[in-house]
């Protein structure tokens, strides 16, 4: 890709040509007659005032890059192409893309991937949203961060991917029902003169699902002789929709499903490549699929196959919504001509067999991996250990029996560790509190040694601090821990050679940081008396790492 890229851009709906250069953008609208001059002036935009780019899915009906700028200012670029042709506006779309993002990172900012992914991606987008809306004090960080312009929306939720992906685990696609569609439940009024049926897309797909013959008769009535209000009206009513309950009478969808069975005679489709013979209610002690001396029976000997059909279209509808269709007899052509379907190669999981299929692998014992045999002249030695007092070249240790090292070496292995001196005392953590207590600021030395004492003692438990206070203190321990890890983060940034970008937020970081060491001082000097001197030290934490950015 050369360094300079020029393209059809449309911004704020005025169309005009913008240039992608080393030191930034420049957009240029279009001359159009009548136009006064300097009505639209360029736009020009240096890649230090750019923070990342937002791009459209490639899905999108609009090739679109959206730059945050500073100070909370935006910029959306729609690529056009001079053809009209959406792909192309796509591919010089993606050539711009790469080109800011390599240079927003030659200026220290964080650029967009180059990937197929977007940084807009909607499902992200909702992912952060129920996480700020369900999360008051993440929101808070949020709007004190993002909005107020201290770091980017990338920088925020960089260290935040876990509870992305938790919140992503949390939203799962619905199967589709395994109830039987044998009759809708119809809504009557008050009088009972009028019926009503509530059809949605998924009903209705279950419907041509469990009933081709309705599929078939939409496809000849709709819209040509009926509209679809007219062909839904005519199913209900008729007594096709009913005939689980009657029999006996003909109507329009008995006819397309006399239809469905006479092209259907010349059609074979081996049902193990689909069901499980074990479990498919088709799969008889006559069928072919199972037992190759079948006898043909006709449909007066068998008047459940309709039934059975029904059942097995709506249990691979169930099982997999886009593997349903199979078991229809798809014809191709307008003239549905008969023909016979290729003949599938059973699965390698379906098995006539029953022993064999219902034979499971992870209970047979696996067989044990290839390994060296080890061979030793002299097995008593495997054991030996040198004792303590012998000497190192073993000239005083007794040869051992082989059942006598077998029983030094067993009684070795089951000698109890002592983990006595692996873990401190909490003696040395109360010290240490108390020590940090007693050189907190306090206006008494008495007070100190008193509040240094009960917390030492652990007198002074949790439920004696106000909870209005553990709040305050809850959200300023996450406020000085967000901003101290932004500040570290930037300020080696800033070390590398970052750019003036990476320096900009380090400074708008440092001033917070000042600005929440007064807020602190401000909460401090809040408290009562006499809470002051056992509240006050549980913030000098919080002084002690916002004094970083200042030392």
């Amino acid at each position: 890709m050369s360094d300079v890229l020029v393209a059809l851009v449309r911004v704020k709906k005025r169309d005009g040509r913008v240039e992608f250069s080393a030191t930034g953008l420049r957009w240029t609208a279009d001359a159009s007659p009548g136009a006064p001059t300097g009505q639209h002036p360029p736009i020009v935009v240096p890649w230090s005032t750019v923070q990342d780019q937002q791009v459209s899915s490639l899905s999108s009906p609009k090739a679109m890059i959206r730059l945050r700028l500073a100070h909370n200012a935006t910029l959306v670029m729609e690529f056009v192409a001079e053809s009209g042709s959406l792909e192309e506006a796509f591919e010089v779309r993606e050539q711009a893309k790469d080109l800011i993002a390599r240079r927003l990172r030659e200026n220290g900012a964080r650029g967009t991937r180059s990937n197929a992914a977007a940084l807009c991606n909607p499902t992200e987008i909702k992912q952060r949203a129920a996480l700020l809306a369900a999360n008051p004090a993440l929101k808070r960080q949020h709007t004190e961060m993002v909005n107020d312009g201290l770091i980017s929306e990338e920088d925020f939720w960089a260290s935040r991917r876990h509870l992305i992906a938790g919140e992503a685990s949390k939203r799962q696609k619905t199967g589709k029902t395994s109830a039987i569609l044998t009759d809708l439940a119809a809504d009557n009024d008050a009088a009972g003169n009028v019926v009503k049926y509530n059809l949605n897309a998924e009903v209705i797909h279950q419907i041509f699902i469990q009933y081709p013959a309705v599929y078939r008769a939409y496809q000849g009535q709709v819209p040509d002789k009926m509209t679809e209000t007219e062909f839904w009206g005519a199913f209900f009513k008729s007594k096709y929709f009913h005939r689980d309950r009657k029999a006996g009478h003909e109507d329009m969808f008995t006819k397309y499903e006399e239809k469905e069975k006479e092209e259907s005679k010349g059609v074979t489709i081996d049902p193990r490549g689909i069901v499980d013979p074990l479990i498919d209610l088709t799969s008889t002690e006559e069928d072919a699929a199972v037992h190759h001396a079948k006898r043909q029976t006709t449909e007066k000997e068998n008047p459940s196959s309709i039934t059975i059909a029904k059942f097995n279209r709506h249990g691979a509808y169930v099982l997999d919504p886009a593997h349903a269709g199979k078991l229809q007899q798809q014809k191709a052509g307008k003239g549905y001509a008969q023909q016979t379907l290729p003949q599938k190669k059973p699965k390698a999981g379906y098995l006539d067999n029953l022993e064999d299929a219902t034979l499971l692998d992870d209970l047979q014992n696996k067989a044990a991996p290839p390994y060296n045999p080890l061979t030793l002249d002299d097995e008593s030695r495997y054991f030996q250990h040198a004792e303590k007092g012998t000497a190192a070249d073993g000239s005083k240790t007794g040869k051992l029996s082989l059942m006598d090292a077998a029983e030094v070496f067993q009684a070795t292995c089951k000698a109890p560790i002592k983990l006595d001196n692996a873990y401190p005392t909490s003696t040395t953590c109360f010290n240490v509190l108390a020590e940090v207590v007693a050189c907190s600021d306090s206006t008494s030395d008495s007070a100190s040694a008193s509040s240094a004492a009960n917390l030492a003692s652990g007198a002074l438990a949790a439920e004696y601090i106000p909870n209005e206070f553990k709040k305050q203190v809850y959200n300023q321990f996450h406020d000085v821990c967000e901003l101290l890890r932004h500040f570290l983060s930037f300020k080696a940034k800033v070390a590398e050679g970052g750019g003036p970008d990476a320096e900009r937020k380090l400074n708008k970081i440092v001033e917070k940081m000042g600005s929440k060491y007064d807020e602190l001082v401000k909460l401090r000097e809040s408290l009562p008396p006499h809470e002051k001197n056992l509240l006050a030290p549980l913030l000098k934490p919080f002084d002690d790492q916002l004094n970083l950015a200042f030392i």
